[in-house]
């Protein structure tokens, strides 16, 4: 499983998609961000590609060079 992915639960009765995706496109402005609602299982379900710091660029860029 990647180690990179954050799970956090919210306890709530009702998840407004609306506003999530609002606060998303703020704080994402040019990220491509997606929400699953699974009504059935009750959960929402946030996909928001990481971007890479420069030093995670350097390092990828050295690898992918060698």
């Amino acid at each position: 499983m990647n180690q990179n992915l954050i799970k956090q639960e919210i306890e709530t009765q009702y998840i407004d998609r609306g506003k999530i995706a609002a606060r998303l496109s703020e704080l994402f402005p040019d990220v491509k961000c997606q929400i699953k609602v699974d009504p059935d299982e009750d959960v929402v379900i946030l996909h928001v590609p990481r971007l890479l710091t420069e030093e995670e660029k350097i390092s990828l860029f050295e690898e992918e060079t060698k």
